[in-house]
């Protein structure tokens, strides 16, 4: 139906949709559920044009997508509240320009409860996601992969002296396809830590972390096993984060098999001025791809966010990842590079524009791409 729509058109749909939600804004309101709770109406509209839908090395695909995301969140707890928590559904309906079996309306909830009285801490949260898009490890085809995606978990600290404290915690995440080919694959992880204040706002820890990764028909899973210590709050003034380092071990399912390497885990942020800020960080660590090939990826990122005045910021990403396999000779070097600008209308409508470069070079010739993103959106939540 919208076969070769030009670039324009897109625009001014989205303008519409923006004028939309402003006049919904004006005529809508929050609808308050007893005292410290809330039923907010969310929405997003969005256009895009991708020049790589489905991330191949040769026989580039472009396409523009459009996606009309309303939902419903309830929210808990303002203010001072010990305990907040938050549910919230939306779904995706999302339409291609070239139409065919593309199109998807796809199912999102999210859900999670919070508890802090300064002694005790605990989250728990619990999601669902459906998702129908090509990925660095999901690419090269003539198709888009369909699959749900599940996660739950929690985690609680409770302090053991006036200086100290111990956490632990369980999650567990399932990615389902709905394609054959690939390899579903189930993690359940365990971390527990104990953490010693050395300053007012910076404590030392000393951890270990135990994940199984049970994979379906065609994968090989495997048990790993971090040991770590790190450190996390206020280390400076302006910098704020926390970190582990330690030692990674993961040992296959079948076979005597094991691979070990360091494991890190770290993001920090660091206050440039009152209206900017850089956050940044490295990570190592193993994992799988959707054909159930286990590696190790390991590679920075660093951001900036700059608030120009109280209505527009603007926002850049860059990632980088290498990632080695383990039973096979391949190693990717994947690279994204974002930058985007926000315009906040009022306190409930925000339009955003961005763009997003992603680079895949491989030892394996047919599993390089490139791709580029560029797309505007408005959001609400009222």
């Amino acid at each position: 139906m919208h076969k070769n729509r030009p670039i324009a058109q897109v625009a001014s749909s989205l303008l519409l949709g923006t004028v939309a939600l402003l006049f919904a804004n004006r005529a809508a309101a929050v609808a308050p559920i007893g005292d410290d709770a809330e039923l907010f109406i969310t929405g997003v509209v969005q256009a895009s044009y991708n020049d790589n839908i489905f991330l191949s090395h040769t026989h580039d695909k472009a396409d523009e997508i459009y996606d009309l995301t309303p939902g419903l969140s309830y929210e808990f707890g303002k203010g001072q509240a010990q305990m907040t928590g938050k549910l919230a559904a939306y779904e995706d309906f999302q339409e291609f320009s070239s139409g065919g079996n593309l199109n998807r309306s796809l199912a999102n909830v999210v859900s999670n409860v919070a508890y802090d009285d300064s002694k005790t801490k605990f989250d728990f949260n619990a999601d669902l996601h459906q998702v129908d898009q090509a990925e660095r490890d999901i690419s090269n085809v003539d198709y888009l992969v369909d699959r749900t995606l599940y996660d739950a978990g929690g985690s609680a600290e409770v302090q053991a002296t006036q200086n100290s404290s111990f956490g632990a915690g369980v999650t567990w995440d399932d990615t389902v396809y709905h394609h054959a080919g690939y390899v579903d694959f189930q993690t359940t992880t365990v971390p527990v830590d104990y953490y010693f204040k050395v300053e007012p706002k910076l404590d030392l820890s000393v951890g270990f972390r135990y994940r199984d990764n049970l994979l379906g028909k065609g994968g090989i899973g495997s048990k790993d096993y971090y040991y770590n210590v790190g450190a996390r709050g206020e280390f400076t003034p302006d910098l704020t984060g926390e970190i582990d380092v330690g030692y990674n071990t993961q040992k296959m399912a079948v076979g005597n098999t094991s691979y070990d390497g360091l494991g890190v885990d770290s993001r920090f942020i660091y206050a440039v001025s009152a209206k900017s800020s850089v956050d940044f960080g490295l990570n190592d660590d193993f994992s799988y791809d959707a054909l159930g090939s286990a590696y190790r990826s390991v590679g920075p990122f660093i951001g900036f966010t700059t608030a120009l005045d109280p209505q527009w910021s603007v926002s850049g990403r860059a990632t980088y990842g290498q990632y080695s396999y383990l039973t096979q000779s391949r190693k990717d070097n994947f690279t994204t590079l974002q930058a985007g600008v926000s315009y906040l209308v009022s306190a409930n409508v925000t339009v955003t524009g961005s763009y997003s470069y992603y680079k895949n070079s491989s030892s394996i010739a047919i599993f390089s791409f490139g791709n580029d993103v560029l797309s505007i959106s408005a959001s609400l939540h009222f």
